[in-house]
């Protein structure tokens, strides 16, 4: 609650492990020498501390939960040891008791997350919640509550460059409400591509557009813009409209000048309008969103197995369960389940999470409704000690972002 018996005090370590295995896009994947095969296990331990009465974004008065880990990842280069080290600080406030039966909420007002690429750049993440927040906890616990939480958020993420090796990128996503989002990404100082630009827009009717700008080497400007929209689904079915022309790569043999020096002219280049299946498992509207955060307190549960938390605390507590389903019209949906297991005296016990994602590719049949891969997230935290008072909810929940990026 932010009282001053906790400022500087550590809230609690927890032992983490977590676990990804996907058939599709290499991006968690480790690869041989490394590693070999889709699944692998980080494991590391987490240390907190609690600082009352801190401003986030403007707003005062909130308890910033500063949470340091150390995962061990996946080697990404002979430079690279597979050490992912990562600082997590999550802004809560609590609203007054309402009346009449004194309920309050626990709400997260916003987080950023700092790590060190493989180059040293310094990379940040920053989630700004609307104004409702995302509510986390209502107390005092009670079985059968339930509530929602509005997706409204943006995030920014931003890097340093310490190294003056690779360009630099930053992006800021902007959550509607609904789900609906804006997503704005811009890379410089790249040598083969000095600059490029790519916005990704998700309209509340399940319309859309990519749109990129990018400067190619050689050249003193960047080029007009390109890419494609994608019309709001009917009858099962949406309307892909190319625009403009990406730039030749640079790495590529360059192409066949035309005219030709007999004087044929150069083909005519039109963007022609195609058809593709709608393979959402819905189609987004005001009373099914693109994104619903649901939670429920579901009563005292025994902590399963997976939870190996010390012999000091107890084996049972409220379990807290959050889901977040999002459906993302270029890519596919998500789903990330959060199972915390809560004690009113030592705060959250363990915390499992898990985020499935499945990833999609428009095409021209039904049989594109079939997912093109699949991945499966899992992190488990599991309170080791406590050196102060319990931080109701307080577990950086660092796979979150792997569900709130889109």
């Amino acid at each position: 609650s932010g009282s001053g018996t906790q400022v500087g005090t550590p809230a609690g370590t927890y032992s983490q492990t977590a676990t990804y295995d996907g058939t599709s896009l290499p991006g968690l994947v480790c690869e041989t020498p490394e590693y070999s095969g889709v699944a692998h296990t980080w494991g590391g331990t987490i240390s907190q501390t609690l600082v009352a009465n801190q401003s986030f974004n403007g707003r005062g008065g909130l308890v910033a939960l500063t949470s340091s880990i150390t995962l061990q990842g996946c080697a990404r280069s002979a430079f690279d040891s597979g050490s992912e080290p990562a600082v997590e600080t999550d802004y809560f406030a609590q609203t007054p008791p309402r009346s009449p039966d004194g309920m309050i909420q626990i709400v997260l007002a916003g987080s950023t997350l700092k790590w060190n690429d493989i180059l040293g750049n310094t990379q940040t993440l920053s989630t700004t919640y609307g104004s409702g927040g995302l509510i986390v906890a209502e107390l005092p616990l009670l079985s059968g509550r339930a509530w929602t939480s509005a997706a409204a958020r943006t995030t920014t993420r931003a890097s340093s460059d310490n190294t003056t090796l690779g360009p630099v990128s930053n992006e800021t996503l902007t959550v509607n409400a609904d789900g609906s989002y804006t997503d704005a990404s811009l890379e410089t100082g790249d040598t083969l591509y000095p600059y490029r630009s790519v916005t990704t827009l998700e309209n509340s009717d399940a319309s859309g557009s990519i749109t990129g700008v990018t400067q190619v080497e050689g050249s003193s400007t960047p080029g007009p813009p390109y890419g494609e929209t994608l019309s709001a689904p009917s009858n099962n079915a949406v309307l892909v409209s190319p625009f403009g022309q990406a730039p030749p790569d640079p790495v590529l043999p360059t192409a066949t000048p035309c005219p030709t020096p007999g004087g044929t002219p150069c083909p005519a280049v039109t963007a022609t309008p195609y058809p593709q299946y709608a393979w959402y498992p819905y189609v987004p509207s005001a009373a099914h969103p693109f994104e619903t955060i649901a939670s429920a307190d579901k009563g005292n549960a025994a902590l399963p197995a997976g939870c190996s938390t010390s012999s000091a605390f107890p084996k049972s507590a409220e379990l807290i369960e959050t889901v977040d389903t999002t459906l993302d019209i270029w890519s596919g949906t998500t789903v990330s389940t959060t199972d915390a297991y809560v004690d009113p005296n030592d705060g959250v016990l363990c915390a499992n999470v898990t985020v499935r994602r499945d990833y999609y590719a428009l095409g021209p049949t039904s049989a594109d409704a079939t997912p093109a891969g699949t991945s499966t997230l899992t992190f488990t935290d599991s309170l080791q000690s406590k050196g102060g008072a319990g931080a109701v909810f307080a577990v950086p929940a660092l796979a979150r972002y792997l569900s709130l990026w889109r």
